[in-house]
């Protein structure tokens, strides 16, 4: 085996190991939101209707849920 054989094969293999152990963990990554979310229920009847008039003076197109 010559040495540019004998190199590739360990190019290949610390690619395998490191395929093997995966991406790491990103430890300053937020794992959760950190605001409050607003107590306002999804299917609030008025505050759409507020939203789709406002779009619809603006003269937006309502968005598809």
């Amino acid at each position: 085996m010559s040495n540019e054989d004998e190199d590739e094969v360990e190019d290949e293999l610390e690619a395998m190991a490191k395929e093997a152990q995966g991406v790491p963990a990103m430890p300053d990554a937020p794992t959760r939101v950190q605001e409050p979310m607003p107590d306002v229920p999804a299917s609030d009847p008025q505050r759409a209707k507020a939203r789709a008039q406002e779009r619809a003076r603006r003269g937006q197109e309502p968005i598809a849920a």
